[in-house]
C-alpha cells in the first residue's frame, strides 16, 4: 500500500501518526477479507505500507500530538480531558498532557515491540511505564497549588539573598547618607536592616554613631 504524493504534514490536527494511519489500512484490510480468514497477525504480515515522512499521514512527532487541543476542548465542552496518546515517544506527551490539565492519559502497552501486530511497535514497553508514571506524578507535584508563597525549601536561600541598606564605605557620626556611601547589598548572613524601599526615605538623614563599611543601617543609627 502506498502513499506517495500525500500532502506534508501542516500545523493544527489533520496530522496522522503513522501508528494511526497503519491502524485505518489494517482495518479496511480486515473489512474486506473474507470473513472466514482469522484476523489475527498472520494475515497483516503480507502486507507493506510505505508512508512519506513528514506528511499528514506519517507526521513527524511531537507535531501530531496538538496537546493544546486539550485546552480547547475543555473550554468548548466543560467537561475534564484527557489525553490518548499514539506517539512513540514514552513521555513528551504524556507529561505536556499533564501540565495542561490533563486528567487522564492512555497509552499502549506491550510486552515486547517486536511481538507481531498492529499496535505493538509503537506501543510502550514495561520499563517505559514505569517511566511514564513517575515522570507524569512528577509533572503533578512540579505543578504545585498555583499559591504564590515561599516554600520551606526557600526559606534558607530567601533569608541569605534578602537584600536591606548597606554602608559600603566607612561613616562618620552626623555624616549624611548619600548613594555614594549607602547601597542595597545582600544580607548574606549578616541579619536583617532596613528595606531596599525605605532607601529613598533615608538618603539625606544623618547619622547617630560611626558605622562601618559593609554594616547594615538600621533605623536607630539615624537621626
Amino acid at each position: 500500500v502506498e502513499f506517495d504524493g500525500t500532502s506534508p504534514q501542516v500545523r493544527g490536527p489533520m496530522n496522522c501518526v503513522p501508528s494511526s494511519t497503519l491502524a485505518v489500512v489494517y482495518y479496511v484490510v480486515t473489512a474486506m477479507a473474507d470473513p472466514s480468514v482469522p484476523s489475527n497477525a498472520g494475515c497483516y504480515r503480507p502486507i507493506t505500507v510505505r508512508l512519506p515522512k513528514a506528511s499528514v499521514l506519517n507526521c513527524d512527532p511531537p507535531s501530531a500530538v496538538n496537546a493544546r487541543a486539550l485546552v480547547s476542548l475543555r473550554e468548548a465542552t466543560g467537561l475534564p480531558t484527557g489525553l490518548s496518546d499514539h506517539s512513540r515517544d514514552p513521555l513528551v506527551a504524556p507529561v505536556v498532557a499533564v501540565t495542561l490539565g490533563a486528567c487522564l492519559i492512555e497509552k499502549h502497552f506491550t510486552l515486547s515491540n517486536r511481538l507481531p501486530g498492529p499496535d505493538h511497535e509503537f506501543a510502550v514497553e514495561p520499563h517505559e511505564l514505569r517511566a511514564l508514571v513517575q515522570r507524569v506524578r512528577e509533572a503533578e507535584q512540579a505543578l504545585g497549588h498555583g499559591r504564590k508563597e515561599t516554600l520551606p525549601e526557600e526559606e534558607e536561600l530567601r533569608a541569605f539573598a534578602r537584600r536591606s541598606i548597606f554602608a559600603v564605605r566607612d561613616i562618620r557620626p552626623g555624616e549624611a547618607l548619600t548613594r555614594d556611601n549607602v547601597a542595597v547589598l545582600r544580607c548574606g548572613k549578616l541579619g536583617f536592616g532596613l528595606p531596599p524601599e525605605a532607601l529613598e526615605r533615608v538618603i539625606g538623614r544623618t547619622t547617630v554613631r560611626a558605622i562601618g563599611a559593609e554594616a547594615l543601617i538600621r533605623l536607630e543609627d539615624l537621626k
